[in-house]
């Protein structure tokens, strides 16, 4: 399942020297992803649980697995379609994200993202202008609607959870190991990252790297807080002409061209910051930036020219940063 993993978020944790817990990671791939989860020694058993977890969400949020939930309301679009629980609330936790976004978070983009085959790893191409726009008008998240656990999109709509899914995910596996007594931590989803509680009574170390491979732009520290970032330098197509992103801009329906090469949030839930990452990279910097100032978001926005921050980005700074 190709999600955000490929959007990208790369994150480093930063080893402290001196460690009085012993903490134990462990590795699987799931949704297109490198799922890995670091707990405690005594604890470690239940990073099997968050496996599942995520094994159950990549099965029925997939885009293109015919048995998957997605793929169904896709394929019966104009008409009611039941689904999980699971689904039906990723969804809703969707349309907030757009309304919070004013829409540049839009999950319809989805009939956008099957004509340039960013759903399918190896597989992009790049349409013609033609078939793009006659599509922009089948991208309006307004027009999905959840009852219960039934879901409707408009006739002729498509829809992809590929910028939340994750989070939504790390949420639900924050929710069961906090259930299992689970005090310190992190579920890092290709860079997806919630950190639970403390090491050994300091908050988690995290980088956040730079495009450039082997450094990182920042050393943030974080407590019960989730991390995502979007960015255009992993998942992209490239004639001889021109670089196309991944990320679709509702608004035009065409690949995100703004100069924007970053975006991490900080929030209190993966779903709030994967979804907001992607929300934030498409819309302009000033309105991003403004949004999560008023909701009291860490924001960090990389572009070719500058770095930009919110206000509530700035408590999260580590010492010996740039």
């Amino acid at each position: 399942m190709k999600y955000k993993a490929l959007m990208l978020v790369f994150i480093m944790l930063s080893i402290n020297c001196v460690q009085k817990t012993t903490f134990i990671k462990k590795l699987y791939v799931t949704m297109g992803t490198t799922l890995e989860i670091t707990l405690p020694k005594e604890k470690i058993q239940y990073a099997d649980t968050v496996y599942r977890i995520f094994s159950t969400l990549d099965s029925i949020l997939h885009p293109t697995k015919r048995t998957s939930d997605i793929y169904r309301i896709n394929a019966n679009a104009g008409n009611w379609t039941q689904v999980s629980p699971y689904t039906a609330e990723c969804i809703k936790k969707s349309i907030i994200i757009s309304h919070k976004t004013h829409g540049y978070f839009d999950i319809t983009v989805g009939c956008v993202v099957q004509l340039w085959n960013f759903d399918r790893e190896g597989k992009y191409r790049i349409p013609p202008l033609s078939k793009q726009k006659n599509l922009i008008k089948y991208i309006d998240y307004k027009k999905v609607m959840v009852k219960g656990d039934s879901v409707k999109i408009g006739k002729n709509q498509k829809i992809t959870l590929s910028g939340i899914a994750k989070g939504f995910a790390v949420d639900l596996a924050v929710a069961k190991l906090e259930d299992a007594g689970v005090t310190s931590g992190i579920i890092n989803a290709g860079g997806d990252l919630y950190c639970i509680g403390k090491r050994d009574g300091m908050p988690w170390a995290v980088g956040i790297q730079s495009p450039h491979r082997g450094k990182y732009m920042k050393k943030i520290m974080l407590s019960d807080k989730a991390i995502a970032t979007s960015g255009n330098y992993i998942r992209y197509i490239q004639n001889q002409k021109k670089k196309f992103s991944h990320l679709i801009n509702p608004i035009t329906g065409e690949p995100v061209q703004n100069g924007v090469i970053s975006v991490s949030v900080i929030s209190d839930s993966g779903y709030l910051s994967d979804g907001l990452a992607t929300g934030f990279f498409i819309m302009p910097v000033k309105e991003a930036i403004a949004i999560a100032d008023s909701m009291h978001l860490g924001i960090f926005i990389l572009t070719n020219k500058n770095m930009f921050y919110s206000k509530n980005f700035i408590k999260y700074i580590g010492k010996n940063t740039n």
